[in-house]
């Protein structure tokens, strides 16, 4: 195996896991930061997170604009996220000209995962800045208090919290 083909498997993996990440928090977003009923009680909650963990994102996604409104930007960000999430998990390393067992498909393979690794980080930070934000506005002290150590560890999360670019992508419907 070669060196291309080795970075290629590792990139994979990388984009594998900046998926599965992106997927997880935009169903917990689903659930706790833009729930269908804000009145909902804590263990209504927990049992629609377990629904949530079993549709697929184009469904989470569809119930998010349901709950709220997406700027047009943000929202084709979003289609092309999930096309291209489909072809990577679904048939990319499939097809002819991604296949790994040349260098050549190798290195076309990584062409395609690294700005599909750099679109879910930008999806993950928009849900990352609604997720701290509403740990911080949360009414429970707890929360709050977890929200603010986050903050204070993770300094990619603090520029998110304070440049606030994600509650123009996403705001809670009125």
């Amino acid at each position: 195996m070669s060196d291309v083909q080795r970075r290629a498997i590792f990139e994979a993996g990388l984009t594998l896991h900046a998926l599965q990440i992106t997927e997880h928090q935009v169903s917990f977003c689903l659930t706790w930061v833009f729930p269908k009923d804000a009145n909902t009680r804590l263990r209504e909650l927990f049992a629609a997170d377990l629904r949530h963990q079993k549709l697929t994102l184009g469904q989470l996604l569809a119930e998010l604009r349901k709950r709220a409104e997406i700027a047009d930007d943000f929202d084709e960000l979003l289609a092309d996220f999930v096309n291209k999430r489909n072809r990577f998990v679904h048939k990319l390393l499939t097809e002819d000209q991604y296949q790994l067992q040349s260098d050549v498909g190798a290195a076309k393979a990584i062409e395609f995962m690294l700005p599909l690794q750099e679109l879910a980080v930008t999806v993950q930070d928009t849900f990352h800045g609604h997720l701290v934000s509403w740990g911080k506005n949360s009414e429970d002290r707890d929360l709050k208090a977890v929200s603010e150590q986050l903050l204070q560890k993770h300094p990619r999360l603090r520029r998110i919290a304070n440049e606030g670019r994600f509650k123009n992508r996403i705001r809670r419907s009125r």
